[in-house]
């Protein structure tokens, strides 16, 4: 295997792991592979791609497109779950400030 593949190779192992922290829901995990992803993507996009390398390329990125969005919906439904639990506690706040001004 090429250099380059091998490369490749790990870029796409650190896509997966992405998914898998989201789906456990380590998102500061999520965040520090995406920042080693990026500079390796940054790094190995330094240079054209060759013909050989363009069919496993192209599979590569529609599957790292398809993982990322599911990284985006769960992120969103964590975030939507994060709001909810905040809502919660300012109403709590809330009604305990009136509780403690009526007492």
């Amino acid at each position: 295997m090429s250099n380059r593949l091998h490369q490749w190779g790990e870029i796409r192992r650190l896509a997966e792991s992405m998914l898998e922290a989201a789906h456990n829901g380590l998102w500061d995990q999520v965040i520090e592979t995406e920042a080693v992803r990026r500079e390796l993507l940054d790094a190995f996009f330094s240079q054209p791609a060759t013909s050989e390398e363009a069919s496993v390329l192209e599979e590569g990125i529609r599957a790292m497109l398809q993982s990322d969005q599911e990284i985006l919906a769960l992120g969103r439904t964590e975030q939507q779950r994060i709001g909810g639990e905040l809502a919660t506690l300012s109403t709590g706040r809330k009604a305990s400030a009136a509780y403690a001004r009526n007492r």
